[in-house]
């Protein structure tokens, strides 16, 4: 009798034991929580606030370099929708004669946002693309050279809440190619883009 008391006891002991762990792992969850946690819509659609104003192939620090859309917050209603390109670079070969590429790849990131339930989201996505460009043609004598683009891009990584996403779809926007000021040369170029497309975590 007093070996069956026992091992009921040293149960009970086991099973509290047990239910305390799993309820520490539910708050470290909690406070972890990634896209692969929550459900996500996979179909998303992203467009640059403003002009990206670029120097160089990196986005101009003292411009607007956002981008809004439903990618980071997987259109849960209410929670933050804008993010900042970080990093970008590219290469165009078309020219006012012939059609081209605008090939390249940009890091956006999300920095900090809140949102209720969750916590902060923070994290990058990185993308690349590879765009069949076109001049367009001058309506004015003065006016600098554009090219419109638009193919297929990838998300190829993320990091932090982004952790593991993949996508792919459709980029398409214009290239403004022209200089900004008096001897700069052509250091600083534009683009605005819109992005429609489809994104996952493995497992979704």
């Amino acid at each position: 009798m007093r070996n069956i008391l026992k091992g009921r006891l040293a149960l009970v002991v086991l099973v509290s034991v047990l239910l305390v762990l799993s309820s520490v792992s539910a708050v470290v969850y909690a406070n972890g929580i990634s896209g692969k946690d929550i459900a996500t819509e996979q179909h998303f659609h992203l467009s640059t606030d403003n002009v990206l104003q670029l120097y160089d192939g990196s986005p101009d620090p003292d411009a607007e370099t956002s981008i809004t859309g439903n990618l980071f917050t997987f259109t849960h209603p209410g929670t933050p929708d804008s993010a900042c390109i970080v990093e970008w670079d590219s290469s165009n070969t078309a020219t006012p004669d012939e059609r081209g590429n605008i090939s390249g790849s940009f890091v956006i990131d999300k920095s900090g946002e809140f949102l209720a339930g969750y916590g902060y989201l923070t994290g990058t996505i990185s993308i690349s693309f590879d765009a069949r460009s076109q001049y367009v043609p001058h309506i004015a004598e003065f006016e600098p050279d554009h090219y419109n683009f638009s193919g297929p891009f990838k998300i190829t990584g993320g990091t932090g809440f982004y952790e593991g996403i993949k996508g792919s779809g459709t980029i398409s926007g214009t290239f403004h190619d022209h200089a900004w000021g008096y001897g700069w040369g052509n250091q600083q170029t534009w683009f605005d883009f819109v992005m429609i497309g489809k994104a996952k975590f493995p497992g979704h």
